[in-house]
């Protein structure tokens, strides 16, 4: 086994033996039990993520700290994740195999940026856009099928709205009988940290390396010239890159800062408090994404930066990953 494959190993270990200390006997014998990785019938590859505790949100003195006040959570049961953001490929498979029949015909489901779900834009087709100006705009033509750039089956998928993530999950339950959905708002920030307290998940400081992580750095540049809030690297990657390009952290799962914003299932709370289990507030206008994307700046892709818009919207860089449920 590869050395950095050795210490991830080992870490995750150390990490799953630590928190699961306190556990009751039955939930200790179902994780114990449960492999380390999985892979259901679409291919997608899942990690195991062990129970335990941690300090949610930023550290006073972290650029940018918003609404992001650091209070402890719990999280009492292990859950799997999957080790990369749902890919293009998946999603068509989801696409396709979830089609309706219309006057004898199969018709594909039609995303959010196909059918022009209501957000900001009033129902029309499409999605927003970066630009060299530093302004999103609407493209009526963008979807996860014309994604601006070089798509292959295994980019993360693109212009997917929440209403889009969570149709996905719901009809990936049916179809493999077991409980996917989106991870919540502090399983999601707890699997990016892997142990980590830090304004990232390697350290507090920016990426240099072009090794980690796929956000706005001098390869994004190159096609937005104005901006100016980069990372100081060369990742060789203007846009998204597939999926598994770059360093996974302690758990063994890949991108989450970078690549794609990650919707979760919370709707937005901006005052998040000390908690077990949090599922986030039982109604509200604004869904959650996380991890930043391809173009975001530094200060923007912190494990506890937080973007919020409401389920319907849907940007170049939004996707998502699935969290698993375990029996």
């Amino acid at each position: 086994m590869p050395r950095g494959r050795m210490l991830c190993f080992v870490c995750v270990m150390f990490v799953s033996v630590t928190l699961l200390l306190g556990q009751s006997a039955s939930e200790t014998k179902v994780q114990s039990e449960a492999a380390r990785e999985i892979k259901n019938s679409l291919g997608m590859q899942f990690v195991l993520i062990p129970p335990g505790a941690f300090d949610m949100g930023a550290q006073k003195g972290e650029p940018a700290r918003d609404d992001e006040d650091l209070h402890s959570v719990r999280l009492t049961k292990a859950f799997y994740l999957s080790k990369y953001e749902v890919t293009v490929g998946q999603f068509r498979d989801f696409v396709n195999g979830n089609s309706k029949t219309v006057n004898g015909k199969k018709v594909p489901f039609m995303t959010s940026a196909e059918r022009g779900g209501q957000s900001f834009e009033g129902g029309k087709p499409g999605g927003f856009r970066l630009t060299n100006s530093d302004i999103d705009v609407w493209d009526s033509a963008a979807s996860w099928r014309h994604a601006g750039w070089q798509q292959q089956d295994n980019f993360p998928a693109a212009f997917i709205s929440w209403e889009d993530a969570n149709a996905f999950v719901l009809w990936l339950s049916k179809k493999e009988g077991k409980r996917y959905r989106l991870p919540t708002e502090a399983e999601w920030e707890y699997a990016c940290r892997a142990g980590s307290s830090s304004a990232y998940w390697w350290g507090d400081a920016p990426d240099t390396t072009g090794k980690v992580a796929n956000v706005a750095d001098r390869s994004f540049k190159t096609q937005f010239p104005s901006m100016i809030d980069i990372m100081d690297m060369d990742d060789g990657h203007a846009f998204m890159a597939p999926v598994g390009s770059y360093k996974p952290n302690a758990f063994g799962t890949y991108d989450m800062i970078g690549n794609a914003w990650e919707w979760v299932a919370d709707y937005y709370d901006p005052h998040l408090k000390e908690s077990t289990d949090p599922k986030g507030p039982e109604t509200g206008f604004e869904r959650v994404a996380r991890g930043g994307g391809y173009g975001t700046p530094p200060d923007r892709c912190r494990c506890a930066a937080r973007f919020h818009d409401p389920p319907l919207t849907r940007y170049s860089g939004t996707g998502f990953r699935v969290a698993l449920e375990i029996d």
